[in-house]
């Protein structure tokens, strides 16, 4: 029995609203994604494009050192998360003045996190690894993509290989272009076992219990 991981709405080419999911996949289907990467990887390879530790040696060579990068966005994470100890603390208090000032520090570095993990997939975005590892994905995902109970790509194979190889190639095309945005979103999210709404759901997103009490008498006396 398959197992929905991930429900979605997608609006086709024709306007038309569908309901879609993400399945679970098979051990076989994860196989056949393992084999996708390693073939994409090994004609990246052929190809002169160079695996992410050569890059990354490359670009330390020329003065971008990515390994600091990574190193400073881990312990601004930690940072983060240390913060969100404090306003914790400050909530249970109704401090608002500090709570204010926490969600304030926490937003500019979490921003700060996310430009420096962006730069670093930016530099690393043509390197062998990140190729393989991209078209893997988009692999399974073509697969796993449901609607109604079957395969929202259809495929004329009854063999497991034929059938994947079939959805993957009209996946790419300019079609579906939408879809895959919509599904390498959710593929994404769960990976790293996020809810699709996760930013609106960090702490200093969170609206304060004296906010919401102040939005509802603003309500009441409009009635």
């Amino acid at each position: 029995m398959e197992t929905k991981i991930r429900e979605f709405d997608w609006t086709d080419d024709a306007g038309k609203e569908r309901k879609l999911y993400i399945r679970k996949p098979t051990a076989e289907e994860m196989d056949r994604a393992k084999y996708e990467y390693t073939k994409v990887y090994n004609e990246a390879l052929s190809e002169n494009i160079m695996p992410k530790t050569a890059l990354k040696n490359r670009l330390e060579e020329s003065g971008v050192n990515l390994t600091e990068m990574e190193r400073v966005a881990s312990e601004k994470f930690i940072e983060i998360n240390d913060l969100i100890d404090e306003l914790e603390e400050a909530r249970k208090k109704e401090d608002k003045s500090l709570v204010h000032e926490l969600k304030s520090k926490m937003s500019i570095i979490r921003a700060e996190v996310t430009a420096k993990r962006t730069v670093i997939r930016d530099y690393l975005a043509n390197c062998a690894d990140t190729i393989a590892e991209d078209a893997r994905d988009s692999y399974l995902t073509a697969n796993i993509i449901m609607e109604d109970g079957k395969a929202l790509i259809d495929s004329t194979h009854t063999d497991l290989k034929k059938a994947m190889k079939e959805r993957y190639d009209k996946y790419r095309k300019d079609e579906y272009s939408s879809l895959r945005r919509a599904a390498e979103f959710h593929f994404v999210t769960l990976q790293y076992g996020l809810d699709p709404d996760f930013l609106e759901k960090l702490p200093e997103r969170q609206k304060e219990s004296w906010e919401t009490q102040k939005e509802d008498k603003a309500e009441e006396s409009k009635e």
